[in-house]
């Protein structure tokens, strides 16, 4: 078998579907990142609820799907509040929501999932403390705190928060998905009919063909059995 053959065929449905499917999730997290903006509260709540919404593509393996709602998201987030408002979403819980749900899929041991949290983790902090610390820290009243303070306390609580979207995307997502329509039963579908019309001309009711008696033998069969009645009579 080639490696051509080895590779899964996108057809123009799953194209269709997959654009789609980007679409009503890209939708969802703007709009869970737009009412973050407007509560002002649980900011870190829609920001994970956002995230997890980007991972119910890649629970079907829609792994360009959820790359580009994310980006579809992120930069119209943008438009409907300030940078410091959805900076969190932008910069981590949109990306990293993408990694666990990758992580998941290739069965990656958390082991090895953890130390990548944590190491994403404190560079997201770094670069927020030090890079956008004028309009992040300084904004949420965190001008004299320690980095090494705001890093102690911010990686626990975001370590936390990838535990629970991964265990979600494990619990709630198959769910999810099971309500969306897919293209894979369609294939199956399509399959099997396939199957069928290269089954050598072979009848798909051969097997019911054994228990039916045509008509015609019915009839014969029925007039040897009164004939066989008269003779003994």
């Amino acid at each position: 078998m080639s490696k051509v053959d080895k590779k899964r065929k996108i057809s123009r449905r799953d194209a269709i579907y997959g654009v789609a499917l980007a679409g009503i999730c890209a939708a969802l997290a703007l709009l869970l990142v737009w009412l973050s903006v407007v509560a002002r509260y649980g900011t870190l709540g829609f920001f994970a609820a956002a995230g997890l919404v980007l991972m119910i593509p890649l629970y079907k393996k829609y792994y360009f799907s959820s790359i580009v709602a994310y980006a579809v998201s992120a930069g119209l987030s943008v438009l409907i509040g300030d940078l410091a408002s959805v900076m969190g979403y932008i910069l981590y819980f949109g990306p990293v929501a993408i990694a666990l749900g990758i992580l998941v899929n290739k069965n990656i041991k958390w082991y090895f999932a953890i130390p990548f949290e944590i190491g994403y983790a404190v560079g997201i902090l770094a670069l927020l403390y030090y890079v956008f610390g004028s309009v992040i820290v300084h904004y949420e009243g965190l001008a004299d705190v320690k980095f090494w303070v705001f890093v102690l306390i911010g990686t626990p609580v975001l370590v936390i928060i990838n535990i629970i979207l991964s265990l979600a995307y494990e619990r709630i997502i198959p769910r999810v998905a099971k309500v969306l329509r897919t293209s894979d039963n369609d294939e199956n579908k399509q399959s099997n009919t396939v199957n069928l019309d290269e089954d050598d001309g072979d009848s798909p009711f051969e097997e019911l063909d054994t228990y039916i008696v045509p008509a015609d033998k019915s009839e014969e069969k029925g007039h040897e059995d009164n004939e066989q009645e008269g003779e003994e009579k």
